[in-house]
């Protein structure tokens, strides 16, 4: 059982939540990494130069000028006309890019910002896809150009909530979404890890998950199977508990139960994240060929079968002593 989201770039997380207009390099700079600032300013000079007005550019370029906006403006480089002329433009953005543009008016927070970012906060909400767990958005084409994926949209999109509305109902699920998405704990390319570890971040400083002060219980059918306390000093701390097949009820619904409860002085705060997992094993003499689109047959003979009479038949073989030759015979139908 995971009952955080695990340690996620603490470092900083305060500073950043205080003052994010400093800038990703200025936030590594604060956390003691060397970043050398000439070379903070040539990014600057070379994305203010690439910027144009958007009137004929294709999406996956409009895209392209939102998230360099949100660069300048994570910078301290404000582009207010730039961002007007497209916010105006705002329906040839992806979902992800609008999310950029939204935290790049944020930053750039002049007065036409408030009611541009909550148009475009309404915009991403309507495009939420939902379920009574998980929330998360598809983009209408894949942005190759970009390399963005439908996870990394949903990664932007809550990082973006966490910054400029922590408060939306759609934020919970979509924290759950992404944990599901999740594929031997980690996500499937290095833009969807980073967005995906960036996006959790902002939203454990936003909600104060890393406050967390409650205990927890968890039970299998009825027989406890673990208990713990989580605190400020081992919110990043992750509990791992394992029960046997042979525990488990046989043609039953089987209940995991898992709680939590404040006792005492504990405030209760925090979150409790969760993954389940059942792994099953057959005796291989009861798993049946499955074919899936792909199908292997192997025939095995003897070797010399047929070396003195061409003629001879050679019927297959199924068993074969020490020193016997074979011929395999491997058909692969696609």
């Amino acid at each position: 059982m995971q009952h955080v989201l695990g340690q996620l770039c603490t470092v900083s997380l305060d500073k950043w939540a205080q003052n994010p207009a400093q800038g990703l390099l200025d936030i590594a700079k604060q956390a003691g990494f060397t970043v050398d600032q000439t070379v903070l300013d040539r990014g600057v000079r070379y994305l203010t130069e690439s910027l144009v007005a958007p009137r004929g550019l294709e999406p996956w370029q409009l895209n392209g000028q939102a998230f360099t906006l949100y660069a300048l403006a994570e910078a301290g480089q404000m582009e207010p006309n730039r961002a007007g002329a497209l916010y105006e433009a705002r329906e040839g953005l992806s979902t992800y890019g609008k999310a950029y543009l939204a935290q790049a008016l944020a930053l750039i927070n002049d007065k036409a910002a408030p009611a541009r970012i909550k148009t475009l906060l309404a915009d991403i909400s309507g495009q939420a896809i939902t379920s009574a767990t998980s929330t998360h958005w598809e983009e209408a084409f894949v942005d190759y150009w970009n390399m963005n994926t439908d996870t990394r949209t949903t990664s932007i999109v809550l990082d973006t909530l966490a910054k400029l509305d922590p408060g939306n109902s759609l934020a919970p699920n979509t924290v759950r979404w992404l944990m599901g998405a999740r594929k031997a704990d980690r996500w499937e390319t290095t833009q969807e890890n980073a967005w995906a570890i960036m996006a959790l971040t902002d939203w454990m400083a936003a909600t104060g998950e890393l406050e967390g002060d409650y205990d927890w219980q968890v039970a299998l059918n009825d027989s406890p199977l673990g208990t713990g306390t989580v605190t400020p000093a081992t919110v990043a701390e992750v509990t791992t508990l394992h029960a046997g097949i042979e525990e488990l009820l046989l043609d039953q619904t089987n209940a995991v139960v898992i709680g939590r409860s404040a006792s005492g002085d504990q405030t209760g705060k925090g979150q409790l994240y969760y993954t389940t997992h059942l792994k099953t094993y057959q005796p291989v003499e009861e798993v049946d060929p499955l074919s899936r689109g792909v199908t292997i047959r192997r025939e095995y003979r003897l070797a010399d079968c047929g070396q003195t009479d061409p003629k001879q038949s050679c019927p297959t073989v199924t068993q074969a002593k020490v020193g016997d030759v074979l011929d395999v015979k491997l058909t692969v139908v696609v």
